[in-house]
């Protein structure tokens, strides 16, 4: 019995072995589904467990499609768990529907032994086994099957500041592991290449599966994150994924925001207030100007009588001879020279002279010319002193002795003081410019208007052109997070009521002078241009209610010198807005006090100055004609005006010191502004917010230090494209058509604009079609060609074509011209560089007096109808 029973349970075990291996055909006795699992270890070669340990590293079992292969690794170790360089494992299967590449391999440095093994095309499961010396076996199960297709499930997520509404995947897929593209080409593509699968994801975050790719496809998946309006605005990529049949493949995508680009020119209006830090010389200029303006005649006489004063004295006197009195003896100086015939009239003519007690000034002044006068015997060259010294010099030689010398008093003490000729000679012309028909209300009106010239030439505006660049002046890449701008004043904009009907007319107010761009111009110089790199980055607006505008890029541009020839600008304004507006054909100064003063008729003869001057004289010592006297009024003039625009337009201000800039250092720029992308399409198309100053720095402190400020506050926008007709609008979609300028003044630009769609209400046409609403023109304004209409409704209207009134004819159709001035586009209403409404900022209301300004309308060109007799 005892054996019967041990048989009995050798037979049970051998059954149960073979229920667990399989017969040799199919150690696993399945149907190679893969679903039978052995336990890793045991079996094998019959080794016992020993010293060091084998161990597979990876998972088992393993699955091998028909035809494909696999690098299995075992590492070797000892006792204590230090892997086993240099030793042989051995390998072994159990099964044919797999091969070894080899049937042993030496350990690495690491105990690490590989072997590579290729699935056959059976379908079936067999055993790996890895031996080596004094080591457990390490048993793999392999299941081999035939190819199947699996999915990929694509799970899109967005980390994009702008809202991704819809998401495009594109799939790439090259066949048995073949790369198609990467994602670095992809996004280096101009035009994206056709792909193998696509799928539309419309909500955040959002997923796609697609079904049946095939085994061992190598995959790149692409996806393009879309804001509202269609504009890619991020993207995620992943490669080199390799297609597992027969089951799902998931790959996650993640949505990052493409960069911006900040890169492009912004036309930028700039308002400087210069009269927060207006150092000297400039502040007495505007001063005196303002002052001179308001009293044309009586600066006019003081500046005719001073100039006359110096010019008797240099002649010497004139040809007019020396003084003799009565019994004809000649008067002469204390130093024995004869007193000049100019020396004696004006001394007799501001009677008292040499009396401290005329007024208040005197002895300040006398200092004043004693200064002057010896600083002019030092230097001869020296300008400014010797034209405030008027020397009758018989021997040429200054500072001798023999010298007759005056210098003439203020205006102040002229004309408040006992002095006689100059008061009787301003009055006199006072009198008759108030009378004048032809310059009489000017005279008044120009007399109040110093207020308006402080602000005219102390608080302006300039056009400036930023040019924004990723790249330096030499075309070389700038690091991440910097750019390039080249900054360039172009335009100015002046506060000038003169000549306007009403005063809050900002179409008539805001007076635009461009700056000339022929280098031989004096006026050349009012311009600027600088260059400077700048850092940017990011940075959120937070809104009141706590959300928040993302598109929003601070740039801060290093310090950067500036050289602004300030005088020029002041000149500018003065020859292009203010003397204009004070008499027809009047561009100096000079211009502007002859007008009120007349030293000469438009025909030659003496004017109306030259005689006053001459009674006035005449009052006193009668030996003055009018001839004379004309001759000597207008070098009077002359002299003053062109002495006093010759030394404003040498007033500077430049980066380093000089002669030139009255010993004032200059100016360097700094501050800050911001780029915006408004409608969130990654491209910026507005500047904003921008502060920046322009610092003076005392020449005396080596350092720099910045003692005065003007500071500068903007907007602007993208610089229009000034296209002249739609052929110039490359972009699909877009039309030329006017908008308003930048500048906020009565003028527009001709830009390049989306073009207005049509709609299944409302159908939209194009340039020089028939209309009767805005709403149905590609420009969005119907030109109504009914001129007497005076109603809001357009029965008979055409549709803006913007056109080149100086081409030849083929721009327009249909029998068609262009006309210069074809429609009055209102300002009014319309968007404002800065997001605002022209005539609705709260800056203007606090400019302008609290008034309502506004701004008109301006015409543009556009193809209209040809008239017919």
């Amino acid at each position: 019995m005892f054996f019967r029973t041990n048989f009995l349970m050798m037979l049970t075990s051998v059954a149960f072995l073979a229920l667990t291996t399989g017969c040799p055909e199919d150690p696993t006795g399945g149907d190679g589904d893969g679903d039978a699992t052995l336990p890793i270890g045991g079996g094998g070669n019959g080794n016992q467990e020993g010293s060091r340990s084998l161990a597979f590293q990876g998972a088992s079992p393993v699955t091998l499609f028909f035809g494909d292969h696999v690098d299995l690794a075992f590492v070797l170790k000892d006792k204590d768990g230090t892997p086993v360089a240099g030793d042989s494992v051995n390998y072994s299967l159990d099964g044919s529907y797999a091969t070894l590449g080899a049937t042993s391999a030496t350990t690495s440095t690491q105990g690490i032994s590989t072997v590579r093994l290729t699935a056959g095309s059976a379908r079936g499961n067999l055993l790996l086994t890895a031996s080596a010396e004094g080591a457990t076996d390490a048993v793999v199960t392999i299941n081999v099957k035939e190819a199947t297709d699996g999915s990929l499930l694509v799970n899109v997520t967005s980390q994009t500041r702008i809202t991704v509404t819809d998401a495009y995947v594109r799939v790439y897929r090259g066949a048995n592991g073949a790369v198609t593209h990467t994602c670095a080409s992809l996004a280096a593509a101009a035009n994206m290449p056709n792909p193998t699968y696509t799928a539309d994801i419309g909500a955040m975050p959002g997923n796609h599966e697609f079904e049946t790719i095939s085994h061992n496809s190598n995959l790149t998946v692409y996806v393009e994150g879309k804001n509202e309006t269609g504009m890619v605005v991020g993207t995620g990529c992943q490669d080199q994924l390799t297609m597992q049949g027969g089951e799902q493949n998931v790959v996650d995508i993640v949505l990052t925001q493409d960069a911006s680009d900040l890169a492009d020119e912004y036309d930028v209006l700039l308002r400087v207030q210069m009269d927060q830090g207006l150092p000297e010389p400039y502040q007495t200029y505007v001063s005196t100007t303002a002052a001179v303006l308001g009293d044309p005649v009586g600066y006019g006489t003081w500046y005719a009588l001073k100039g006359l004063h110096k010019r008797l004295m240099e002649g010497p006197c004139f040809g007019l001879g020396d003084l003799v009195d009565s019994s004809g003896a000649v008067y002469e100086t204390g130093a024995g020279v004869p007193y000049c015939y100019a020396l004696g009239f004006i001394d007799l003519a501001i009677a008292n002279a040499n009396d401290p007690a005329i007024c208040d000034d005197y002895t300040s002044r006398e200092n004043e010319c004693a200064e002057a006068r010896a600083a002019c015997f030092a230097d001869s060259t020296n300008e400014e002193a010797c034209n405030d010294t008027y020397c009758n010099d018989p021997d040429g030689i200054l500072g001798n002795g023999d010298e007759a010398c005056s210098c003439y008093a203020s205006f102040e003490c002229v004309s408040e003081g006992g002095y006689t000729l100059q008061p009787l000679v301003a009055n006199t012309l006072d009198q008759a410019a108030a009378n004048n028909e032809d310059i009489g209300e000017t005279y008044s009106t120009i007399k109040s208007t110093g207020v308006d010239l402080e602000l005219l030439a102390t608080d302006f505006e300039v056009g400036a052109r930023f040019d924004v660049q990723d790249v330096d002046s030499e075309g070389n890449a700038l690091p991440e997070g910097t750019l390039h701008v080249d900054e360039t004043w172009r335009e100015y904009v002046f506060n000038w009521s003169l000549g306007c009907d009403e005063s809050d007319d900002l179409g008539c107010r805001r007076r635009s002078v461009t700056i000339p761009t022929d280098e031989n111009d004096p006026l050349y110089r009012a311009g600027m241009t600088t260059e400077y790199n700048a850092s940017y980055s990011q940075a959120s607006l937070v809104n009141t209610d706590g959300t928040s505008f993302d598109e929003r890029f601070r740039i801060n541009p290093d310090a950067h010198a500036i050289t602004l020839h300030y005088g020029s600008i002041l000149l500018l304004a003065m020859e292009q807005v203010v003397f204009p507006s004070i008499c027809e054909g009047c561009t100096s100064l000079q211009d502007v006090l002859n007008s009120f003063i007349g030293c000469t008729n438009p025909d030659g003869t003496p004017g109306p100055g030259a005689i006053a001057i001459a009674d006035g004289i005449n009052g006193l010592i009668n030996l003055l004609d009018y001839n004379p006297a004309a001759t000597l009024c207008s070098a009077g003039l002359g002299f003053a005006a062109g002495y006093a625009e010759g030394q404003v337009t040498e007033l500077q201000v430049a980066p380093s010191e000089t002669a030139d800039v009255k010993d004032i250092e200059g100016l360097a720029g700094t501050g800050v502004f911001y780029l915006v992308d408004e409608d969130m399409d990654l491209k910026t198309e507005y500047v904003r917010d921008v502060g920046m100053e322009l610092r003076w720095n005392d020449p005396a402190d080596p350092l720099g230090s910045a003692d005065l400020a003007a500071p500068i506050s903007g907007h602007g926008r993208a610089a229009a494209e000034d296209c002249v007709n739609d052929s110039e609008c490359a972009a699909v979609g877009t039309v030329c058509a006017p908008i308003p300028h930048y500048l906020e003044i009565a003028k527009v630009e001709l830009a390049c604009i989306d073009a207005l769609q049509s709609t299944t209400s409302t159908p939209v046409v194009g340039g020089g079609q028939s209309c009767t609403a805005d709403e149905q023109c590609q420009t969005g304004i119907c030109i109504d060609l009914d001129a007497d209409n005076t109603s809001n409704v357009i029965a008979d209207g055409i549709c803006y074509m913007a056109c080149d009134t100086t081409a030849t004819e083929g721009q327009c159709s249909n029998g068609q011209v262009c006309e210069a001035d074809a429609v009055d586009i209102l300002i009014d209403g319309q968007s404002k560089a800065n997001g605002a409404i022209f005539g609705s900022d709260p800056e203007d209301v606090t400019r302008y007096n609290g008034t309502d300004p506004y701004y008109g309308s301006a015409p543009a060109p556009s193809c209209m109808p040809e008239e017919t007799e």
